[in-house]
């Protein structure tokens, strides 16, 4: 770990690794973290976008290990930090991915049925392109009942950003004031905001970049107890978790790729009707893989011939889609 601390070219947060503060980071991590806590309920799926070295990731899915963190960092080195510090508390309840989400990305996301509880968009919205940052955010809050943000002010001259800083804090200065905080940049209070609502979409894909058969399209919903998802013909309680078809294509670091293995595996055999043994029906929950869409609300007629080839193929793709 220490290796690995000594190639990032600052320390942003706090990095902990067995209850000790192996690094001091140059934010006010704690602050911020006592206060969003409380936002987040048990088995909540929540996504951290821009995670740095982790310090949220971690802090939320070790204080409640029946959620999952989906988490986001770009740079490789500092990825690396957050990985192995995961790995070192065996925190197997975040996924971890390498990537910049872009708008595309969001997008197509957002497109998908997918049920996320709590985002966490702490000073990153004004490092997406000005004329971008508020579909961002707007996107976010379509999908998410609670979003979390903090965002530099015009003042800060050190932060990055130019006219998209001066975006994302316009945009999100009607949110709901969640604590102040000192900024890393110098003199500079900063507001760390949240938006809170229900969440109610229409018109959605099974998953990213796979037609669904016959065009069937879905809807989710969140009343404010849990998530509901449903077509024209049905409507049940969603599992909470994230398909793991939709994660595959934002360069997972981790868990391992032999964690997705074992779990896929192990989701499939568990089965006593197999159906539609693919990748975009493996849901990432707290617990591990779940299968789903397998019985209701399909006929029994509906359901795929099961073969073990089926699993040698899922842990062939996962080889090849997982570093």
């Amino acid at each position: 770990m220490e290796d690995l601390i000594q190639k990032l070219p600052e320390v942003y947060q706090d990095i902990i690794v067995g209850g000790q503060l192996v690094a001091k980071g140059k934010r006010d991590c704690k602050t911020r973290c006592d206060s969003i806590l409380p936002l987040v309920k048990p088995h909540d799926v929540i996504l951290d976008m821009g995670s740095a070295e982790g310090y949220f990731t971690k802090k939320i899915a070790m204080a409640y290990p029946d959620s999952l963190v989906v988490s986001f960092e770009c740079n490789p080195p500092v990825a690396e930090v957050q990985r192995e510090s995961l790995e070192r508390d065996g925190v197997y309840n975040v996924v971890l991915c390498q990537h910049r989400l872009t708008l595309d990305d969001l997008r197509r996301w957002a497109r998908a049925v997918e049920c996320i509880d709590v985002v966490l968009a702490l000073s990153i919205l004004h490092h997406f392109p000005p004329e971008d940052v508020m579909e961002v955010c707007d996107i976010l809050c379509s999908v998410a009942s609670t979003v979390v943000t903090e965002v530099p002010g015009p003042h800060e001259h050190e932060a990055c950003g130019g006219g998209a800083k001066t975006v994302a804090y316009d945009h999100t200065i009607g949110f709901t004031p969640l604590c102040d905080v000192e900024s890393h940049l110098g003199d500079y209070i900063r507001s760390v905001r949240f938006s809170r609502g229900g969440v109610a979409r229409i018109g959605l894909d099974a998953y990213m970049n796979v037609p669904h058969e016959g065009g069937r399209k879905f809807r989710v919903r969140q009343d404010g107890v849990g998530w509901l998802i449903g077509s024209d013909d049905w409507c049940r309680c969603a599992i909470q978790g994230v398909n793991l078809w939709n994660l595959l294509h934002f360069n997972i670091i981790w868990p391992p790729k032999k964690w997705f293995r074992h779990h896929v595996t192990a989701a499939y055999m568990g089965l006593v009707d197999k159906s539609d043994v693919r990748l975009w029906n493996c849901l990432v929950t707290s617990s591990g893989i779940r299968a789903i869409d397998y019985m209701y609300p399909y006929d029994y007629d509906d359901q795929a011939a099961y073969h073990v080839g089926d699993i040698n193929r899922l842990e062939e793709e996962i080889n090849a889609r997982i570093t």
